[in-house]
């Protein structure tokens, strides 16, 4: 019988009231609920800080039953320390500013929530990066991180790029270059300080490392940024295999590659490379976590404004034979829908039984090839509103083959 067996972990309403407790112990004084449909602490007042549960859920679950105590206790902390942010001096903020990577996910997500809740989203300034990360400003302390507002910024006198800028000088100068050599071409970083992701853009460090072709990397954690060679076909698959297994521990962060060249770009080698079926495969998988997150908003946020929109779901599969990774969205005759961006669509009709019939599949870019079938939405991750159903003119140019 396994630990988990023998001392289960407790609920996640059980671990809200745990959580709860802990924060007044910790000093904080506010009135605290527990939102279930948001999870999480929800203080009253205006502009308070909402503490979100799912990362220290997870990381409860998966501590070992003595260390979970300390789990609690270590993000009730964390919680009780955010306000004082709002105390400190401008001199003293210079001091302690960092610039954090996040995934681009959590701000969509947080913006897609305030317009649920029908409140005004806190104004969190950040650049993207590398298309699916963001790179903010945080005030960093003993036992918290804390995001910086443009209200706050505001008030030390500091643009957003002053602060950005600041916040990176700090970064790089609180301890040297810390990267560990897992073979030639190959490195992980080992500062363990919860922001080696976040050390990705600093051109004095990715940059100065000797690999094969460009610089790409990836940081499946917040504590792990990986980097090798475009054209180190060994030390991208070493890559894809020490990704995978950060991605499965507590609070991943993103299972996409990038390359470096003028910018950071999203990366994913030649469908013949032999590293390119475990890059792919880790792309879908945060893909689809993204889209499913964004699926349940949107259609909470359509319910509400009362829209007839459907949101198709990111399906990705990986042929067990070949490999091959393939991501595919659903369009059906008379609905209109909100689609992901996937590798093909698939074409469906109901007929007067509700009985579904697939029509064929199409590369994703053999549609968008057809003038006004599908219509870019402003939103990340991506989405194209196909509202008119392909007539059968436009089928025929579009070429449909079975799904295979």
């Amino acid at each position: 019988m396994g630990l988990g067996k023998l001392f289960p972990p407790v609920s996640g309403r059980d671990f809200a009231a745990m959580m709860m407790a802990a924060a007044k112990a910790a000093g904080y004084s506010a009135a605290l609920e527990f939102d279930p449909e948001r999870f999480c602490l929800a203080p009253s007042g205006e502009g308070a800080v909402v503490m979100y549960l799912v990362n220290a859920y997870e990381e409860y679950r998966a501590a070992l039953p003595w260390n979970r105590r300390g789990v609690i206790d270590r993000f009730a902390r964390l919680y009780a320390n955010l306000e004082s942010v709002e105390k400190v001096s401008a001199d003293t903020a210079r001091t302690n500013l960092r610039a954090r990577i996040r995934e681009r996910i959590v701000f969509e997500h947080l913006a897609l929530k305030s317009r649920i809740d029908g409140v005004a989203a806190i104004d969190t300034p950040y650049r993207v990066l590398g298309e699916h990360l963001t790179v903010e400003v945080v005030y960093d302390m003993p036992q918290a991180i804390r995001s910086v507002t443009r209200d706050q910024l505001a008030e030390w006198g500091m643009t957003f790029e002053e602060a950005l800028s600041l916040g990176s000088q700090n970064l790089l100068a609180v301890s040297p270059p810390r990267f560990k050599t897992l073979r030639p071409g190959l490195y992980i970083s080992e500062w363990r300080d919860n922001y080696d992701a976040s050390r990705l853009p600093l051109p004095e460090l990715v940059p100065a490392l000797a690999v094969k072709g460009r610089h790409v990397a990836m940081v499946p954690s917040r504590d792990v940024l990986l980097v090798t060679g475009s054209e180190d076909p060994e030390g991208l698959a070493a890559m894809a295999k020490l990704a995978e297994e950060a991605l499965r521990k507590p609070r991943p962060m993103s299972g996409f590659a990038f390359q470096l060249g003028a910018r950071w770009e999203t990366y994913l080698p030649d469908p013949n490379h032999s590293a390119y079926s475990a890059l792919k495969l880790l792309a879908a998988q945060t893909m689809s976590q993204y889209y499913q997150q964004q699926t349940r908003s949107l259609n909470a946020l359509h319910e509400k404004e009362g829209m007839d929109l459907f949101t198709a779901e990111y399906m990705a599969y990986r042929d067990k034979k070949t490999g091959v990774v393939t991501a595919s969205a659903s369009w059906s005759r008379g609905v209109d829908t909100l689609l992901p961006l996937a590798d093909q669509i698939l074409f469906s009709e109901r007929d007067a039984s509700g009985k579904i019939t697939l029509l064929g599949a199409a590369p994703w870019e053999r549609v968008a090839a057809v003038a006004g079938l599908l219509e870019p939405v402003e939103i990340y991750p991506p989405r194209f509103r196909a509202r008119a159903f392909p007539t059968d003119a436009q089928l025929a140019e579009i070429d449909l083959r079975p799904l295979t």
